[in-house]
């Protein structure tokens, strides 16, 4: 007897299907939203309430990134695809505790908060679609405006500065130009060529790797610089190209930057490329080049090597417009044996002399902090014993008077605190030095968890005493 077999096959649609949401009691405690942070104004009575969700939407995270020089692009708003941003922000009143409410755009995302030097306005960056908006917000009468109808780009660097006057602002504009085509088909190989030099060489991750790569990124990351009133009536080009760093001298008569130039690398990331350093007098457009850094593929085994050459060009911020900066003294070799690892050079403007010698470090120098006196406290680290030295500078004298802090840096409980500072005539920080003491912030760790503390320290004695803890 034959049989026969019957099957039955039901399909059933397939629907597309939502993101399923956890309990009520695991949803309550990932969307709670964290503690504000807050954003002082100098006086201390006033301060911004900057509020952030906890995570970010899946819209954020959906964005194109483009991966290039060492920097993660979001190459539609000319922003960094990782950026953080504030969903909304209102006003402290510190002596009343009255939280004021602000006028701002909604649902923005909000970044780059800065006080104006006499504290009446707020200016801030708003992140949209298109791209990244300027806008300032009144103290006074709590409302907000865009100052620009002309996206921002800040990939590489900050997005503005206020002039100390208040009423304008440096920004960083996207150039002026479309978007490259690129070629879905290489125009030839990719040659990297090599000799009988020991190079030694860390591994960094999205780098520059063909043609097209340094075509989007020469475009991603030029900037043109200029001068805009807080009212966006006026604006004035001041410079143009792939600029990674500007800062205008304290007295605003002159304009300090450093612009990459090619060749690219594709070993290291952007800030290893060449840059031309330079200053622009704003008043007569007379530039100045201050250095012509190479590009820095090589260096000696250690972390405690750097570079050949000048490094670290900054503003003093005691001074009108001088300029300081720090070379290496051993050919940034941490074994070569050297009278001094680092030198930090000063130059006046309009930088015509010759750079002069400040001081000569014993470790690698890190940092150097200027008061309104004629001292400076300067910092120097070696990685290899993890030993930090903090030190007084007699400016005047051109040397080292005395050491004030010898410690292992990663040791919290001997952390001794930051200084505090004050704005000088030139809006600049600078270290609050009275009747040869300073006071100190810190985050005090102890065997008890952290301890916040105040103290003050005498620069003579070298002694400190606790405020508050």
């Amino acid at each position: 007897m034959k049989k026969i077999f019957f099957f039955l096959i039901i399909c059933f649609p397939l629907f597309s299907q939502e993101y399923k949401k956890p309990p009520e009691v695991i949803s309550s405690m990932i969307e709670a939203e964290p503690q504000p942070t807050l954003n002082f104004n100098n006086n201390g009575d006033l301060a911004l309430m900057l509020r952030r969700d906890g995570y970010k939407s899946i819209e954020d995270l959906a964005i194109e990134e483009l991966r290039i020089g060492g920097t993660r692009i979001d190459p539609v708003r000319y922003t960094s695809s990782r950026m953080t941003y504030y969903n909304s922000f209102s006003l402290l009143d510190i002596n009343t505790g009255e939280n004021i409410q602000l006028n701002h755009p909604k649902n923005g995302k909000f970044s780059f908060f800065s006080w104006s030097p006499d504290e009446s306005k707020v200016a801030y960056t708003n992140t949209t679609e298109d791209g990244v908006e300027l806008w300032i917000t009144d103290i006074k009468t709590k409302q907000s405006r865009k100052v620009s109808d002309k996206y921002l780009n800040d990939i590489l660097v900050s997005p503005f500065q206020w002039y100390n006057s208040g009423s304008d602002l440096l920004v960083s504009l996207r150039c002026n130009s479309d978007i490259p085509s690129i070629r879905t088909v290489p125009s030839g190989p990719i040659i990297q060529q090599t000799n009988n030099q020991i190079a030694p060489s860390r591994t960094y991750q999205d780098l520059i790797k063909n043609s097209n790569d340094e075509i989007l990124f020469e475009h991603l990351s030029c900037i043109e610089l200029h001068k805009i009133s807080i009212d966006g009536k006026n604006s004035k080009f001041i410079e143009k190209g792939m600029i990674k760093d500007y800062d205008l001298s304290p007295n605003q008569d002159y304009l300090l930057i450093k612009k990459i130039k090619k060749p690219f690398s594709y070993l290291v990331p952007y800030y290893r490329f060449p840059y031309i350093v330079k200053t622009i007098d704003l008043n007569n457009k007379q530039e100045k080049t201050i250095a012509d850094i190479p590009i820095d593929e090589v260096r000696p085994i250690g972390f405690d090597a750097t570079r050949v050459g000048i490094r670290s060009v900054s503003w003093r911020n005691d001074k009108e417009s001088e300029l300081y900066w720090v070379e290496a003294n051993d050919n940034g070799d941490p074994k070569v044996k050297s009278d001094g690892r680092d030198i930090v050079y000063t130059l006046k403007s309009p930088f015509n002399d010759k750079k002069e010698e400040l001081l000569r470090t014993k470790l690698r120098y890190s940092n150097i902090r200027w008061s309104s006196g004629n001292y400076a406290i300067l910092t120097e680290r070696l990685w290899k014993n993890r030993n930090e030295v903090t030190s007084l500078v007699n400016v005047k004298d051109r040397s080292i008077e005395k050491v004030l802090f010898d410690r292992q840096y990663d040791d919290i409980y001997s952390d001794p605190g930051d200084p505090i500072y004050k704005k000088n005539e030139y809006n600049r920080n600078i270290i609050d030095i009275r009747k040869n003491s300073i006071v100190m912030i810190g985050q005090g760790g102890s065997p008890e968890g952290y301890r916040p503390f105040l103290s003050v320290l005498d620069l003579k004695s070298v002694s400190s005493k606790i405020l508050f803890r």
